[in-house]
């Protein structure tokens, strides 16, 4: 993001905050009747004749009460014509308008701008933006507020490699904040969406991590577990897909040949490895005792392939700790 942007992002967060409508919820716009027009052309896919109405419009309103709204139908127009930069753009202005005559229009600018970044990959540029955001959602947004954005924020702190701020911002969202805020909602995808946020699903994106999987399982096992179970089912597909990836990929760390040629040597690695393979058979045990009841599980089916691969890297393990020598071994011959 430019100097320029966040310098004036900063000029709109202080004029913002004065005016801001705490009833006001940024996933609801109140578009004016003046732009029915282009309301009616955007529902039945005409996107290029609604944006010519907007335009219209924009060329000649004078009142300025409404001209937040239709910049930010602009940039929904111009998303849903795959126009994202075009659309940023669009958002852009009506955050600028907002800090001046209605902030509410800032925070919902804020927030469509914050899903383009996203599906693009501008992870600095979401950082700054959500940062922004928590601060100027007011009490129509708690579950947003208190919730999503901040399960996203941890995510973006991951993606960009900030491990100790992401894990910061993953505790500050408790089990009790969710339970809290289970109820606003708007349906439980939203609910699991965000289990999977705080999950770090940048574990997805990141190639080269200096974690070990055995850390980042231990801090995200729990929430993918729970939408694996009760998700919908392309959310639980998805954390499925990723607990059983990081599994992998912790024992593919541990299958490593002993290359050793001395008795000593040859011991010492195999006590090593042993220790290793015992620590990735109690994390799956450990797993296993955080499931829940078969008949209250939703994705039963997947729950149960999923487990089922487990204990087939469980039996390989045990295997690999059999086949160790230990004890007095003759030393290779030269």
């Amino acid at each position: 993001m430019s100097r320029v942007l966040i310098c004036s992002l900063f000029v709109i967060f202080f004029v913002g905050c004065a005016s801001f409508d705490p009833q006001s919820s940024v996933t609801v716009i109140d578009y004016p009747p003046e732009l029915r027009e282009a309301q009616y052309f955007l529902r039945n896919k005409n996107p290029e004749r609604a944006e010519t109405e907007v335009q219209k419009y924009l060329g000649t309103n004078r009142d300025v009460y409404w001209l937040g709204q239709a910049y930010l139908m602009l940039g929904e127009i111009r998303e849903s014509m795959g126009q994202e930069n075009l659309a940023v753009e669009a958002y852009k202005q009506a955050i600028k308008h907002g800090a001046g005559y209605q902030s509410t229009i800032t925070a919902q600018g804020l927030y469509r701008m914050s899903w383009i970044y996203e599906r693009t990959l501008q992870y600095n540029d979401l950082q700054i933006v959500l940062l922004y955001l928590l601060n100027v959602l007011g009490k129509g947004d708690n579950f947003i507020k208190h919730v999503e954005a901040p399960a996203r924020l941890a995510n973006t702190y991951y993606v960009l490699g900030q491990w100790d701020r992401a894990l910061k911002q993953r505790d500050s969202i408790t089990k009790d904040v969710f339970e809290r805020y289970k109820l606003l909602a708007k349906d439980e995808k939203n609910l699991f969406q965000a289990r999977l946020y705080m999950a770090f699903q940048g574990m997805k994106l990141i190639s080269i991590t200096p974690y070990k999987s055995q850390q980042i399982i231990s801090h995200c096992r729990q929430e993918l577990l729970e939408v694996a179970e009760m998700g919908t089912q392309d959310l639980a597909q998805k954390a499925t897909e990723v607990l059983q990836n990081e599994y992998q990929r912790y024992f593919s760390q541990l299958k490593k040949e002993n290359r050793a040629k001395n008795p000593v040597d040859i011991l010492e690695q195999n006590k090593v490895q042993i220790a290793e393979l015992s620590s990735f058979v109690d994390e799956i045990n450990e797993l296993r005792v955080l499931r829940r009841p078969p008949e209250l599980i939703v994705n039963k089916q997947l729950n149960v392939d999923f487990f089922r691969q487990l204990q087939l890297m469980e039996h390989e393990a045990r295997q690999i700790v059999h086949g160790l020598a230990f004890g007095i071994q003759k030393a290779n011959k030269r």
